[in-house]
């Protein structure tokens, strides 16, 4: 049975202890080199785990070591909404100090079954076996521990144990060190360091059943030419695989920090890269006295970056200060990196951090140097804090394209010049990826000046291309005020616990005068339930005086939804205007952003805006595209300020990119730009990456 928390403080105490710092502009701070605290005042006692999030909250799992007191051998729950001020949930499970040799309480991870419902925690499991081959000694194999619980909190289950297939090598069935990893499509795996006997030499990747209790098939084995590792992790970034080993500890004792090292495949299955280093500035040789454990991409509204978890054994090592050092990963190209920071901040929501540049300065140290914090002043507005570059970078076209949907048969009402146009793209709650594109000049009954439907294709993942058509996903519909045919320019961004869709139609009965901006949610992200006026009629707001609203796409940022969008009045002087709201519902007037200078002022000198904050620069980037077909041409802006990218004013333009409607997607720590075919007769992908400023990019 766990151990729950009482007697906690109140939340105005929290800010008294260290680790629980006030949010100020930038986030939250992280402080290595010292000594985390939870809500009750107490050592957070979390190593060998993982960090997870269920819903809108961080749960950080972990093994609470006490050399000499056994008594306190447990696995523990802290859990915060901004990846500190850590409140202690439970002790989840404590081992059964009868058995040492069963459940070991360290490399434990907890991952969600939507199928069961079920949390479940998959951790180490060791037996002793008689091996003649020892003589006296007998050998140790392992395998793997299921748990489960019906919350992420709750006391755990354990249900029992199987052992990991063996390797291709004669008595390679010695796993110890692994860790759980939960791809994409739901499908679980087992990652292990396994060998005849110490030190491990190779990992195996095994495939659970579906249920997440059993052991199905080892997938591959990965070997690692007489280098002892430990701590595997497994995570998918930038469209691959990434495996994260340690070394065997520095200096003769497996306590000790050590050098990470990655490997990347493209299928889980492999084949994979040789491992590789991954580089650290200032060098160090341990890690910076920490051994790798776990890696975690934290998402957020203006982007993502990873969180690299490491381990400080200094309760045993007597080394260093404090037990857990934890480190925004960077990448030098496509080569992960990491810096040292002292102190660094978080903003968890966002999706961002930021650092001091002066508390790189120096290595850690028993005791640790004294490191100087500076509290960021908050902003007085919406515009982004200045940023770590001088110069906003111009976004490139890296690689090649995919094309992920063509055009698409509507049965009867397929047209020779129909073209799938303006799109949008996300992932949905079961993990497939969603692409809802408008068709234009359709065979629409009844339709006059527009003939425009929606048309839907699925992708098991954002790098497959040819995604599968799954049929018209949403028409015009006159019972909510929309004129017959009259819809278009999907956008769908998850908020929340629900998938919102805006798109724009004409006013039924306007005679083509009146449009508006709709929306639509959803729980899955698949099908979407319009959201109703009053009046019993769709629509946000609407714009007369032949004011044409179109292309709308929503970004929070601040306090506020920014909505964006194409505004033509009279079928001329195209702009981009935006309306912010703080529910959804009740909308600002319109605030002119961008219009005119180099790209004109014409009906579509402003088509497609799309919003996106990048921050590594700091700048918000505008992309407002002019051409569509064979070049399309998309002219980019960067400013710090969302609310003004230049009004007859060319100060903010970075450079243009050959292509039409883009929007871009970032997942699992890789950028992506999805755009309109040259030909106009469907979708494709390709990675983005920025470099310095330039006036044309073309691929």
């Amino acid at each position: 049975m766990g151990t729950r928390a009482t007697n906690r403080l109140a939340p105005a105490a929290m800010v008294l202890l260290w680790f629980a710092a006030p949010i100020c502009a930038g986030g939250v701070p992280i402080r290595n080199d010292t000594v985390w605290k939870d809500d009750r005042g107490e050592e957070i006692m979390c190593q060998g785990g993982n960090l997870a999030k269920f819903g809108d909250t961080f749960y950080f799992y972990g093994w609470g070591d006490h050399p000499g007191d056994n008594r306190k051998d447990t696995i523990t729950c802290y859990s915060s909404r901004v990846l500190a001020s850590w409140k202690f949930e439970n002790h989840i499970y404590t081992r059964d100090m009868t058995n040492l040799t069963l459940i070991v309480p360290d490399r434990l991870h907890v991952i969600y079954n939507a199928a069961t419902k079920k949390y479940v925690m998959i951790g180490k499991h060791i037996l002793p076996v008689d091996d003649p081959s020892i003589p006296g000694q007998p050998r140790v194999t392992g395998g793997v521990s299921f748990f489960t619980s019906d919350t992420p909190t709750g006391d755990f289950t354990h249900l029992g144990h199987e052992m990991l297939p063996a390797g291709a090598s004669p008595g390679t069935d010695y796993h110890r060190d692994l860790a759980a990893f939960q791809d994409t499509d739901g499908q679980a795996y087992v990652v292990s360091a396994h060998d005849q006997h110490k030190p491990h030499r190779n990992i195996m990747i095994t495939r659970l059943t579906p249920d997440y209790l059993k052991v199905d098939r080892a997938i591959c084995e990965i070997p690692l030419t007489g280098v002892a590792r430990e701590a595997p992790y497994l995570i998918r970034l930038k469209g691959r695989y990434w495996l994260f080993v340690s070394g065997h500890g520095v200096g003769g004792s497996a306590w000790n920090g050590s050098p990470t090292s990655f490997a990347t495949a493209e299928k889980i299955e492999g084949p994979w890269t040789p491992f590789r280093t991954v580089k650290s500035e200032p060098v160090s040789k341990d890690c910076f006295n920490a051994q790798n454990d776990f890696l975690f991409e934290v998402r957020g509204r203006a982007g993502s970056f990873v969180l690299w978890g490491g381990d400080r054994w200094s309760q045993r090592t007597k080394l260093g200060i404090g037990k857990n050092v934890w480190l925004p990963l960077e990448w030098k190209g496509d080569e992960p990196l990491l810096k040292w920071y002292s102190n660094w901040n978080v903003d968890a929501a966002a999706g961002t951090w930021s650092a001091d540049p002066e508390t790189t300065a120096t290595l850690p140290t028993d005791p640790p140097p004294r490191v100087t914090s500076r509290e960021p002043t908050p902003p007085t507005s919406t515009a982004a804090p200045e940023a770590k570059a001088t110069a906003p970078l111009m976004p490139r076209i890296f690689g090649d394209w995919w094309t992920v949907a063509g055009n698409p048969d509507l049965g009867d009402l397929n047209d020779p010049q129909q073209q799938p146009v303006d799109f949008s793209i996300w992932q949905a709650a079961d993990g497939t990826w969603q692409l809802w594109s408008c068709i234009r000049k359709t065979r629409i009954p009844g339709a006059t000046v527009s003939s425009r439907l929606f048309f839907r294709w699925e992708g098991p993942r954002l790098t497959d291309p040819d995604w599968k058509p799954m049929g018209i996903a949403l028409q015009a519909d006159p019972r909510c005020g929309e004129d017959v045919g009259s819809i278009w320019s999907p956008f769908v961004r998850q908020i929340g616990g629900e998938y919102d869709l805006f798109y724009g139609a004409w006013v039924k009965d306007s005679g083509f005068r009146v449009s508006k901006i709709c929306r639509a949610t959803s729980k899955d992200g698949k099908t979407f339930a319009r959201v109703m006026g009053a009046d019993g009629q769709s629509g946000l707001f609407a714009e007369d005086n032949t004011n044409y609203i179109r292309d709308p796409m929503v970004i929070p940022i601040g306090p506020a939804y920014h909505l964006y969008y194409c505004c033509s009045p009279q079928r001329s002087n195209g702009r981009v205007d935006v309306r912010t709201s703080k529910d959804l519902s009740r909308w600002s007037e319109a605030r002119t952003v961008a219009f005119g200078g180099k790209t004109g002022t014409g009906f579509t000198s402003a088509e497609c805006p799309f919003v996106w904050y990048y921050a590594t620069s700091g700048y918000y980037y505008l992309f407002r595209t002019q051409a569509y077909g064979n070049p399309g041409r998309t002219t980019v802006y960067a400013s710090k300020d969302p609310a003004n990218f230049g009004i007859h004013d060319d100060r903010f333009l970075v450079g243009t990119l050959p292509v039409a409607a883009p929007e871009i997607i970032e997942h699992e720590g890789q950028t992506y730009i999805a755009s309109l075919l040259p030909s106009l007769k469907g979708i494709r992908i390709a990675k983005l990456e920025w470099g310095t400023t330039q006036k044309e990019v073309s691929r």
